[in-house]
């Protein structure tokens, strides 16, 4: 494509097209007559660019951008990019949107006579925030960390892969046309064994996950998106909803929004599975935190602190609470099921 093609397509102006090649973020080739000649690449690298300098991308940072590491598909790669640079920006925005709230609630509830204007116009912690470009490193490392730990320790973890073959066992109950989704997916340990003839959708929002997960199950149909925000009228409904060892990783306050969507994924007589680490009650719970603490395990310590452990009391009354039937069940020590119809 040549030079005017790319600026009427892309609303970009010849100067700025030199300015990125200056910059070496872009490298369109020179035809014969010297006209410059852009590929697919240059174009997806382009609209990467644009994208992030409207966020507020230094060029530097940008550049930093372009080296991450690739998927083998470019494309899969500049979209993400950009889905996720526009996620920490609405994310940027509505933090923004939450303070500018408070501060005129606060200055609605003293009527001003407490609180220092200069406050409001500069909240404490706005400093301390990081960049756009900052989360979505931190975003990116943390998605090729996480697909690391699950191909690495996962494993390893005895009371893991007894629990995902248990899970196995129980899909393999449900007649062979069962339509079913499998949420946070992972690499898909869990469809090791099962093949094409399986109605199998996968959704996750990592993509270097989903890439990770393709090579275990390549015959799936695979989505991108979170269940915690996703429209759940955007997809057909499923026989059987499924969620392995993902629920802990949510936020307690918004565990009851994630499985609230997969019942609304599930068809009206459809199943929802869930196997998860879980506590019985908070007695449960705060008796093993006591054990670390007795223990000295620090390590231990630490990861038990940073999950959000579902209470299974707590789960079977939200789901009773939505008009569901639900049974739970114990699985290994500390990991129980639940299974929603």
């Amino acid at each position: 494509m040549n030079t005017k093609e790319v600026c009427r397509k892309l609303s970009v102006t010849p100067k700025m097209l030199r300015v990125y090649e200056t910059q070496k973020l872009i490298s369109p080739v020179r035809c014969e007559n010297n006209y410059r000649d852009y590929s697919i690449e240059d174009i997806l690298k382009i609209q990467i660019i644009m994208v992030l300098r409207d966020l507020g991308f230094s060029l530097r940072e940008i550049s930093s951008v372009l080296d991450f590491n690739k998927s083998e598909n470019d494309y899969l790669h500049s979209f993400y990019i950009q889905s996720k640079a526009i996620e920490s920006k609405i994310n940027e925005l509505n933090n923004a949107k939450d303070r500018l709230n408070g501060a005129i609630n606060e200055l609605l509830r003293t009527e001003g006579k407490e609180v220092k204007i200069t406050e409001a116009i500069f909240p404490s912690g706005k400093d301390n925030e990081k960049t756009i470009y900052q989360e979505m490193v931190d975003r990116w490392n943390f998605d090729l960390m996480a697909v690391d730990y699950v191909n690495r320790y996962l494993k390893e973890d005895i009371a893991y892969l007894n629990s995902i073959r248990a899970a196995q066992s129980l899909i393999r109950k449900f007649p062979p046309d069962t339509r079913m989704l499998d949420i946070g997916g992972g690499t898909c340990n869990l469809w090791s064994g099962f093949g094409p003839a399986t109605l199998l959708t996968v959704l996750d929002k990592s993509l270097p996950m989903i890439l990770a997960a393709k090579e275990s199950a390549p015959w799936a149909r695979y989505i991108m998106d979170d269940i915690l925000k996703l429209d759940t009228r955007k997809y057909d409904c499923f026989d059987l909803v499924l969620s392995t060892f993902t629920l802990h990783h949510i936020q307690s306050d918004m565990q009851q929004i994630a499985i609230q969507n997969m019942i609304g994924l599930s068809c009206p007589k459809g199943s929802v599975l869930i196997i998860d680490r879980s506590f019985r009650d908070r007695r449960e719970r705060d008796a093993r935190e006591k054990m670390l603490i007795e223990k000295g395990d620090q390590e231990a310590l630490d990861i038990f602190h940073s999950e959000f452990y579902p209470i299974v009391e707590d789960v079977v009354r939200l789901v009773r609470g939505l008009g569901r039937q639900i049974e739970a069940f114990p699985v290994e020590e500390n990991i129980w099921g639940y299974r929603i119809y």
